[in-house]
């Protein structure tokens, strides 16, 4: 199975669209100019569902985890970084962001609302603790970041 197919693969696996091929041109010029995304690779765009023109849902959904699980932590004498990564983890947005940066040598995602502003490099674990941490923002508010997993 190529990338492509195993990218395109991980969309259904976690209930997300991942539409191989689509990207915004500003972005993927961005892209292009990180070092080791090259020219190289698969473009893709993830959507919240079929019939979506984005991944708002997915963001909102994970925000709303977070929240929740933080409300929870705070009784208890738990690590609150660890339990809201924890629960990131397990949303729709962070497995499928999970899944994608665990693909080849060098992968990426951009969580962006207009296009990339800044450029986020790290090994997986780094890169979804920071997404985690970001994705707590609404959505509009963001760093508009693209992780980049070495």
């Amino acid at each position: 199975m190529d990338l492509a197919e195993r990218l395109s693969a991980l969309g259904p696996a976690v209930s997300v669209t991942v539409s191989v091929g689509e990207m915004e041109p500003e972005d993927h010029e961005t892209i292009k100019e990180v070092d080791g995304l090259g020219q190289s690779g698969v473009v893709f765009s993830i959507l919240s569902g079929p019939g979506d023109a984005d991944a708002t849902a997915l963001w909102i959904e994970a925000q709303q985890t977070m929240q929740q699980t933080e409300s929870l932590v705070a009784d208890e004498s738990r690590n609150l970084e660890v339990t809201i990564y924890d629960a990131f983890r397990q949303t729709r947005l962070g497995r499928i962001c999970s899944g994608v940066l665990s693909l080849g040598k060098v992968a990426a995602v951009a969580l962006v609302d207009g296009g990339v502003e800044q450029v986020f490099e790290g090994a997986l674990e780094r890169c979804l603790r920071q997404m985690a941490s970001d994705v707590c923002r609404p959505w509009d508010q963001a760093p508009n970041r693209l992780y980049v997993r070495r």
